[in-house]
């Protein structure tokens, strides 16, 4: 499958694993990635994959006021004009920075 072998070559830049007030995750992690091009192949090659047991779901980050709140509490994301962020959700509790990134790998 074509869209794997680039998904590869297509790391985030940067991954932020959503946690709520305590400190727990959320099951949620904002992708941030250099290109929309990028950010839309993976989003077509990821959703619906399987991550440590469970069905990862990937659709483009809609900044809900819930995010928006732990996001203000948080550095600030990444703002260039071209950088584009993904929502990933249904991930494990206990899944880290170095197991999504694996993911692409």
């Amino acid at each position: 499958d074509g869209d794997a072998i680039r998904v590869h070559e297509c790391l985030p830049i940067k991954i932020q694993i959503i946690e709520n007030e305590k400190g727990y995750s959320t099951g949620c992690a904002v992708l941030d990635f250099e290109h929309a091009t990028t950010a839309s192949l993976v989003l077509f090659a990821c959703h619906g994959r399987r991550l440590l047991d469970r069905t990862v779901y990937v659709d483009w980050h809609p900044f809900p006021s819930r995010i928006k709140t732990w996001m203000k509490q948080q550095k600030q994301l990444r703002q260039q004009d071209n950088c584009r962020s993904l929502l990933m959700h249904n991930i494990q509790h206990t899944l880290s920075t170095a197991d999504i990134k694996a993911f692409f790998t």
